[in-house]
């Protein structure tokens, strides 16, 4: 998660914001422990748009 990465302060202001039922623990491996388990964090998916622009520039 890329709040992590930012200043403490700013990751506790965002944490306070989530719902309690939705915050969880992270493991040994920074995943939260839950990930597997729901279907927003280990299924969800991603759509980019690239501008016109850059698929004629990328031939």
């Amino acid at each position: 998660m890329a709040i992590a990465l930012i200043d403490n302060d700013l990751e506790e202001r965002l944490a306070d914001e989530a719902p309690r039922d939705y915050q969880c623990n992270l493991g040994p491996d920074g995943r939260r422990r839950d990930a597997d388990e729901r279907p927003e964090l280990c299924r969800g998916t991603v759509k980019f748009v690239a501008s016109k622009e850059y698929m004629h520039n990328s031939r």
